[in-house]
């Protein structure tokens, strides 16, 4: 339920994940991350990060997009 995922803490949420050493891929589309927290470096097998949907994946975006064309 994405109004579920809405008000999650995610420095919170990889801090906890980070318990689970077998993860490899993670999916939080539609959520209201904007920016990644530096916890995600405790999830040290994670593969795989989906962010379909996001502000951060909308801003990675635009970044790729700037970096390509020189804008």
């Amino acid at each position: 339920d994405a109004n579920y995922l809405s008000n999650i803490n995610f420095d919170s949420l990889f801090t906890y994940l980070a318990k689970l050493p077998n993860l490899k891929h993670l999916n939080i589309s539609r959520t209201n991350i904007e920016n990644l927290s530096p916890k995600i470096a405790l999830l040290k097998n994670l593969e795989t990060l989906t962010l379909i949907g996001t502000q951060l994946q909308r801003s990675l975006m635009n970044f790729q997009i700037s970096q390509n064309f020189g804008i």
